[in-house]
């Protein structure tokens, strides 16, 4: 069935009124999910500091791992905004920020150039979209990613600022209900993570679109303002 042009714009206008699913803090040693209050693992993380300036310290093997759950799992035609602080020290084979389990579902990185990628598995094959500035090491950084499925369409904004817009982007297509990964991605053969080196602050998942942000915008417009906490 063909849905209404004005339908699919409803839909749009509707996700503004965002519903956060994970909002990851760190803090006294540990990482906390103050939304969904899920158990979360730290591995190879050092958290450094406390408070908002919290974040955590990765070297490369370490993770967080926030276990499965369908909040975090999104069907084909879903709204779905990523944004998080992040410092790398040094970006390799493997810069992931946010993975859901494999990355079928969906996954945020760094790449090794240090432009910023929005990757997914859909209709058989992987679809991507890439920033066209790039991230500067040793220093924070706020990243993220907005995907308006029932519209086709992806963002990418580096300090507020739009870096990437694609269109005609098939929907979702999840294939896994393994837990969302901060900071890295696991290895093919199970033993370990590798990921990113560098800082990594709050980490925030909604559906929706929490900052209200305008498909209109043209690549370089401050679309939103941030302030680090660093």
């Amino acid at each position: 069935m063909k849905v209404p042009c004005f339908f699919l714009l409803l839909i749009s206008v509707l996700s503004v009124n965002a519903q956060t699913v994970l909002d990851l803090k760190f803090s006294d040693d540990a990482a906390v999910d103050t939304v969904g209050g899920r158990e979360v693992e730290l591995i190879n993380v050092v958290v450094m500091k406390a408070g908002e300036t919290g974040y955590g310290d990765f070297d490369g093997r370490g993770a967080v791992v926030v276990p499965a759950d369908p909040e975090l799992t999104f069907p084909a035609q879903d709204l779905l905004w990523i944004e998080l602080w992040v410092n790398p020290m040094k970006l390799g084979n493997s810069g992931t920020m946010v993975t859901k389990g494999t990355g079928g579902n969906y996954r945020f990185a760094a790449e090794a150039d240090g432009t910023i990628v929005f990757v997914y598995y859909s209709q058989g094959t992987w679809r991507s979209l890439r920033s066209e500035e790039k991230l500067t090491l040793y220093e924070w950084q706020h990243v993220a990613v907005w995907f308006d499925s029932p519209m086709g369409e992806v963002r990418l904004y580096l300090n507020g600022r739009l870096v990437g817009k694609g269109s005609k982007y098939p929907p979702f297509q999840s294939k896994d209900d393994l837990p969302l990964v901060v900071g890295a991605t696991a290895k093919s053969t199970g033993d370990g993570y590798v990921g990113i080196s560098g800082g990594i602050g709050p980490v925030l998942v909604a559906r929706g679109n929490p900052r209200d942000v305008s498909s209109d915008s043209e690549i370089g417009t401050q679309v939103f303002e941030v302030e680090s906490p660093f």
